[in-house]
C-alpha cells in the first residue's frame, strides 16, 4: 500500500465508491441468477453475501479511516459465516468486531478465550 497511497484515504475513498455501486447494481438484480467468478458458479445472493463480507472485513481494516463499523446486518452476516466455519454458534452479538477480527486473524485469541474455545481455538482464524 506504501507504494500506491500517500495515506489509507486513498483505498477507503474507493472501496466507498466500489461499495456503493454494487449496491446500486445489488438493488435490482435477480439474487437466483447464477454467475461465474474467479472460476466457480454462484447464484447473484451468494455473491452480494460474500461481497458484504469482504466489504465488512476491509471496512473494518481501514478503520483510520473509517471510524463508523459496518451496520449491523453485515457485522451479524459476517458472524455468521464464521459460525458456520467454525461449526457452532461462537457470536453472542455483545462484540461482533472483535469476534470478527479474531475469527479473520487481524487480533489474537487471548488466553482467556484460548481457554473458553478448548480445541476450538486451534481453528483459529477462521479465514484472513
Amino acid at each position: 500500500m506504501a507504494s500506491t497511497w500517500a495515506s489509507v484515504s486513498g483505498p477507503a475513498d474507493l472501496y466507498a465508491e466500489t461499495g456503493e455501486a454494487v449496491l446500486t447494481v445489488a438493488t435490482n438484480a435477480d439474487t437466483a441468477a447464477v454467475v461465474t467468478t474467479q472460476g466457480r458458479r454462484m447464484t447473484v445472493e451468494s455473491l452480494l453475501r460474500t461481497l458484504a463480507v469482504e466489504a465488512a472485513i476491509h471496512h473494518l481494516d481501514l478503520e483510520p479511516v473509517l471510524p463508523e463499523p459496518p451496520s449491523q446486518s453485515v457485522l451479524k452476516e459476517v458472524c455468521r459465516l464464521l459460525d458456520a466455519l467454525v461449526g457452532q454458534s461462537l457470536s453472542t452479538g455483545s462484540d461482533a468486531v472483535h469476534y470478527i477480527r479474531v475469527g479473520t486473524g487481524r487480533s489474537p485469541v487471548s488466553a482467556e478465550e484460548r481457554k473458553e474455545l478448548g480445541a476450538l481455538a486451534d481453528r483459529f482464524p477462521l479465514f484472513g
